[in-house]
């Protein structure tokens, strides 16, 4: 049996068993129709050797339809990303998603805000009255969005020992580490994407050359900007200086006009540091102090002034203006990104899919994830005063 089918065949019995329920009844119902009397606990329990020789005998195979196939793709990935953007450390669960149907898509968004007029009871006939109907008529303003599909990829190889020795554990942790890489990705591009490049241009190596960035100018964070990008492009930024205090963190909502009224449209994502700082605040009460409404829940900060707190590993520690220096004593600094979720957009022209590679002259089989997505902040100007997708508190 092809080693890709046979590793295929153990990511369809993780998902099956992990699922449970009618898919785990309705599996092991199809399995006993072709002659294979164990449970899918039983069988994950099995040696690779044991493993190989059932899939041998075709107890199930990725190519027949109800007995693994369907299982794969679209149902092991979908289900593993559901459960990871519903994860409080996730900033996707809010965003707004688009399912592109081009590389290149346009989405309508308001536009300026109209109003009504002041007027009295009138016994003309419409279009009589000069100027009075021609004021009341106005048109509802709309403008435009542009998502740009970027695609990214991923390969995970595996040796055949490894496989032989260990087909359900590996199976389970090379899929595990895709849709990892995938959500990774996405997430260091919304939060630290720059599609500047070049030398001393970049957010993220702010005095060195792009080239130097993990996986050089092939990085991720040049597909798109994010919101460290769009607070400081904007002059988004607010100094909190030595000691954070709350007044910054309302700074940084007022730097966002309107969109900063509404605590629960917004999230904070701090580095490491200024987590532990914003601990230490006056107004993180804990439960015994402040009931159901506390901040800090079993020792885990989840809101501060409202807005919801979520820690991400893919923001680190800047300089004082938040850009980080090629050179690492110089990033001491903390930072904390504030974003408004509404007007975060993400469109996916292709959503996660995987493919595997046989290369027999080495023993190795090669698992390949891949996507295309597009992410973009909605910086229309829709209000009488200015509004901000995103401020940056940063010199913490």
């Amino acid at each position: 049996m092809k080693k890709e089918s046979l590793f295929m065949n153990a990511i369809a019995l993780v998902h099956i068993n992990k699922t449970g329920g009618e898919m785990l009844k309705d599996f092991e119902s199809l399995m006993k129709t072709s002659g294979e009397n164990r449970t899918v606990a039983e069988l994950l329990k099995l040696s690779g050797e044991e493993f190989l020789l059932t899939n041998a005998n075709e107890a199930m195979t990725t190519g027949q339809a109800g007995f693994g196939l369907e299982f794969i793709e679209a149902s092991v990935l979908s289900n593993e990303l559901i459960e990871r953007i519903s994860n409080s450390d996730s900033l996707l669960a809010k965003a707004m998603t688009h399912t592109m149907n081009a590389n290149v898509q346009k989405f309508p968004v308001r536009g300026a805000r109209i109003r009504m007029i002041g007027t009295t009871e009138s016994n003309s006939l419409p279009g009589t009255t000069p100027g009075v109907d021609s004021a009341q008529v106005k048109k509802a303003g709309t403008a435009e969005l542009t998502l740009t599909a970027n695609e990214f990829v991923v390969t995970v190889y595996f040796s055949d020992t490894l496989l032989e020795d260990s087909v359900v554990g590996i199976a389970e942790y090379v899929t595990s580490e895709i849709v990892a890489a995938y959500e990774r990705s996405l997430h260091e591009v919304v939060l630290n994407g720059d599609t500047d490049t070049g030398a001393s241009t970049n957010i993220n190596i702010i005095d060195g050359n792009t080239s130097a960035l993990p996986d050089g100018n092939k990085t991720d964070l040049l597909k798109a900007n994010g919101a460290r990008k769009v607070a400081i492009d904007n002059t988004a930024t607010v100094n909190a200086g030595a000691a954070m205090v709350l007044e910054d963190i309302r700074s940084a909502r007022a730097l966002l006009g309107i969109k900063g009224l509404n605590p629960a449209d917004l999230v904070l994502v701090p580095d490491q540091s200024t987590y532990f700082k914003l601990l230490n605040l006056s107004q993180a009460e804990t439960v015994e102090k402040f009931g159901d409404a506390a901040t800090v829940k079993e020792g885990r900060l989840v809101a501060i002034d409202g807005i919801a707190i979520v820690n991400r590993e893919e923001i680190l520690k800047a300089t004082a203006t938040g850009e980080i220096s090629a050179t690492g004593s110089n990033n001491t600094k903390g930072q904390m990104a504030l974003i408004h979720l509404p007007s975060l957009h993400i469109g996916f022209r292709r959503q996660l899919s995987v493919e595997t590679s046989r290369y027999a002259e080495q023993r190795q089989t090669g698992v390949t994830g891949s996507t295309r997505f597009a992410v973009t902040f909605d910086n229309t100007q829709n209000s009488t005063q200015a509004s901000l997708p995103a401020a940056l508190i940063v010199n913490i």
